[in-house]
């Protein structure tokens, strides 16, 4: 029976264009996995308390891991050792202001 176990990617769209550029130069692409769709509120440093979606840390390749870590590690002027730890622990919130969430059917309806 179709859509009884369906599967759904969820991602975000960044479409603040700063944060844009940044995603595609790590990631190939402004699309980027999230864990949830349900933002969830945290505080990060210079913003305070905001709205996050959470990245899908399984959904990504070593390679762009290990691009994001590094941007990070550049972005937040911490030891890269500092940003694998914290990834690894807390995973990486992505701010859901300047977003569009998209999600993709893995079992389209087609007619």
């Amino acid at each position: 029976m179709r859509g009884v176990n369906r599967v759904f990617s969820r991602y975000v769209l960044i479409v603040n264009d700063e944060r844009r550029e940044a995603f595609t130069a790590i990631f190939g692409r402004s699309r980027v996995p999230i864990e949830s769709e349900v933002p969830e509120q945290a505080r990060l440093p210079r913003f305070g308390s905001t709205a996050v979606y959470k990245i899908d840390l399984k959904m990504l390749t070593q390679q762009q891991r290990q691009l994001l870590e590094a941007h990070l590690s550049r972005v937040w002027d911490m030891p890269i050792e500092m940003v694998e730890a914290e990834t690894a622990a807390h995973g990486v919130p992505i701010m859901a202001e300047g977003t569009t969430l998209v999600e993709i059917d893995s079992e389209p309806d087609f007619a």
